[in-house]
């Protein structure tokens, strides 16, 4: 036995199928709650009442290009905490409140959702995310895309200097809708994605904008998984 199939296995009691018919499910984001610890009372453990005050609770939002294997590829991570906003404070919960609907949505049509999680979503559209210790990131914002709603592309502001885009997967109508939005347009991909799209970005894109990252070959045998291949997905823009 594989030893991470045990480990794997114990995703089928975790893990609900998300299907609609117009799109593949594709988004990786994570969402916990650190609750403050306190002692142990049976007895109200017993009647469901031990629960830690939700102010004092602090939420932590992951995006994250990782899915769930053991592939050793290029990953980027964005991590923000926050925490239940008091009314006296005035902070924005928007953040919160895209979030809460990006996992409404997605869980539409799940009914077997534990009730903790239920309530975490009704939570999550009270808390006021932050950049807290940032020198130069003074808010941040939560896109999401679906079918039938606004792409993300459609999120982009016109006007901007140059955008810089890492994806091991790259769509023509998306680069084209960056080059017109932008001045300049950098791409990191992989080879074989910019050789399928050659015809197109050719006219598009200039050659020394165009980057390739190579991965090391992994282990001979059936099981070899390249090591550093291309993963992460990032577009960074300036204006």
């Amino acid at each position: 036995v594989h030893p991470d199939l045990g480990t794997l296995a114990s995703f089928d009691r975790m893990i609900a199928e998300v299907r609609h018919a117009n799109g593949n499910f594709h988004p990786k984001v994570w969402l916990l709650k650190y609750s403050v610890r306190q002692a142990l009372d049976v007895d109200e453990r017993a009647a469901g009442r031990s629960k830690g005050p939700a102010s004092d609770a602090i939420y932590r939002l992951i995006c994250t290009s990782r899915n769930l294997t053991l592939a050793s590829t290029w990953e980027a991570v964005v991590c923000v905490e926050g925490k239940i906003a008091m009314d006296r404070e005035g902070a924005s919960v928007q953040v919160g409140r895209s979030v809460a609907a990006f996992f409404e949505r997605a869980s539409a049509d799940d009914r077997s959702i534990p009730k903790s999680c239920q309530r975490l979503l009704k939570e999550i559209g009270r808390v006021s995310f932050s950049i807290e210790g940032s020198t130069a990131v003074r808010s941040c914002d939560f896109f999401w895309q679906w079918p039938g709603l606004k792409g993300l592309d459609q999120q982009l502001d016109s006007g901007g200097k140059i955008a810089l885009m890492v994806s091991p997967f790259v769509k023509a109508g998306f680069l084209k809708s960056l080059a017109t939005k932008f001045s300049n347009v950098i791409v990191v991909s992989r080879q074989e994605e910019l050789d399928s799209l050659w015809a197109t970005i050719q006219n598009l894109i200039p050659l020394e904008n165009l980057w390739v990252v190579k991965s090391i070959g992994g282990d001979a045998g059936a099981e070899s998984i390249d090591s550093l291949e291309l993963h992460a997905k990032i577009l960074l823009c300036e204006y």
